[in-house]
């Protein structure tokens, strides 16, 4: 299977530094329910692919490149995906539980209906994001991002379940 191939030639070329096997392209190519549980695809470009419904879960898309990509009921469930350029994303419905999205920018990104308990937010770029999540128990955010956490028409749903990680003095 192709996509077999590129996951082996992505490995190759994460551990070696790139000197060997070649960083995986999946610009966008159809995953929709594909089986990517615990993937490494970190600095991967997936940059408007479909992944509707895909397993992701204890995947490593780090710094990865998902710009405009679907993960629309996707399970990201303890994913890893700090430093992901998620611009424009759909996530709606998506299972992001426990997902490492530090340090992400979300910009624009569509999270309505996500389920990001115990996700990490810190240092993402929320501005422009639908962060209209019902279930953000226990998500870790920073002290910087609550204001504009507070525009979210759920956000007195959730705001005492957040765990606020305070700014350095």
């Amino acid at each position: 299977m192709l996509i077999d191939f590129i996951l082996k030639q992505h490995k190759l070329w994460l551990e070696s530094n790139g000197s060997k096997g070649k960083k995986a392209d999946l610009t966008d190519a159809n995953l929709s329910g594909a089986d990517l549980a615990g993937a490494d695809l970190t600095g991967a470009n997936l940059a408007g692919a479909d992944l509707t419904d895909a397993d992701l879960h204890g995947a490593n898309l780090s710094d990865a490149n998902l710009s405009g990509a679907d993960l629309a009921g996707a399970y990201l469930d303890g994913a890893i995906l700090d430093g992901a350029n998620l611009i424009g994303a759909n996530l709606t419905d998506a299972n992001l539980r426990g997902a490492n999205l530090a340090d992400a920018n979300l910009h624009g990104a569509n999270l309505s209906g996500a389920d990001l308990a115990g996700a990490d937010l810190s240092g993402a770029y929320l501005t422009g994001a639908n962060l209209n999540s019902k279930w953000m128990y226990r998500t870790k955010v920073d002290q910087s991002q609550l204001s504009w956490l507070a525009t979210d028409p759920n956000f007195c749903d959730w705001v005492n379940n957040l765990i606020v990680k305070k700014e350095a003095a």
